[in-house]
């Protein structure tokens, strides 16, 4: 997947780099300066609102749950996440030589779901690991993503923009074990948290070409937007032990950290009218050097050990998805 991702950003570049000559790909794709340049310099706002849907990573390869002296039962890595949608709000204010661009969207509740059914006494895999004695263990992996951010648009070129802002990110991720331990938990749930908090400048390309030929002239344009960053990231981890209902013990520290994030943001515009167009694209982005939960397992115990916690913010995170949205201009 990474490897057709950056295939991907390499494709887009160079058809950024070629759209900035005024060029064709194929014979296809006609990058109509003239047209293009005419329509924005009409505008004062774009803004458009919809649905983002995102999938994220499978976390990286990590003991989880295992017999009780004997083999793994779970992994981190056999975690398989649902798709969830949110909403994803964009802006820009076109200026005579700067545009300001802003964009939020978040997704929560970005799950995975896993349900062991042992046949004899088990241990959670912390850094001391936990014994557990119950017929069924249900694991749950939830995530959560918010990101705001706030761009300047540079270089007046019909189709090529440079841009560099500032931009929030929130990364939540919470791993959760529950069942009936007939040991000595009784009915218990046992969570791993993480939570990021980034905060840093990032510099990209916004490319847009114009294929009016595909639905009439001027109808129909392609946008893509590459964006890299260096963040300080504010990772905090922890576990939990309690019942149900109610919270026994939890422990949380935190750690600084540097951040990258990478996102790659393709869109297909179809104008119905001066005012209104359609929007459809996909997204793809990578976090890299934040706290994931199934990655604290070794770092956390609930069993008294005297060492001291720690944070583990060595986690890589995918997300890709569907971007849907209606755009109004004026």
């Amino acid at each position: 997947m990474i490897r057709r991702s950056i295939t991907c950003a390499l494709a887009v570049l160079l058809a950024c780099c070629h759209a900035a000559r005024g060029g064709e790909i194929g014979g296809l794709v006609d990058f109509d300066l003239l047209g293009f340049s005419g329509r924005h310099a009409a505008r004062g706002w774009d803004v458009w609102v919809g649905a983002i849907f995102l999938d994220r990573s499978n976390p990286g390869a990590t003991p989880l749950v295992s017999v009780d002296g004997g083999p793994e039962l779970l992994d981190a890595s056999a975690l398989n996440f649902s798709t969830q949608g949110g909403w994803d709000i964009n802006a820009i204010r076109y200026g005579k030589s700067v545009d300001l661009e802003f964009r939020y969207f978040h997704v929560n509740h970005i799950t995975a779901e896993q349900t062991l059914l042992p046949t004899g006494d088990i241990t959670i895999d912390l850094r001391d690991p936990l014994p557990i004695s119950t017929s069924q263990l249900d694991v749950y992996d939830v995530t959560g993503l918010q990101s705001v951010e706030l761009n300047l648009r540079t270089g007046k070129h019909a189709n090529f923009a440079l841009l560099a802002g500032f931009r929030h990110l929130t990364l939540r991720d919470t791993i959760s074990f529950r069942g009936d331990d007939e040991l000595a938990l009784g009915d218990f749930n046992l969570n791993l948290s993480a939570l990021n908090r980034l905060y840093g400048g990032q510099i990209g390309v916004d490319c847009l070409l114009s294929a009016g030929s595909f639905f009439g002239a001027g109808r129909f344009e392609l946008k893509t937007a590459l964006k890299a960053g260096v963040y300080g990231n504010t990772g905090s981890a922890g576990v939990s032990l309690g019942q149900m209902s109610s919270l026994d013990d939890a422990t949380t520290v935190q750690r600084q950290s540097t951040a990258f994030v990478g996102d790659i943001t393709i869109s297909g515009l179809y104008y119905i009218n001066d005012t209104w167009a359609l929007r459809g694209g996909y997204q793809l982005l990578w976090i890299s050097g934040v706290a994931l939960a199934p990655d604290q397992a070794q770092h956390f115990t609930v069993t008294g050990d005297p060492q001291p916690y720690s944070a583990d913010v060595s986690g890589n995170v995918f997300f890709n998805g569907a971007l849907v949205s209606v755009q109004a201009s004026w």
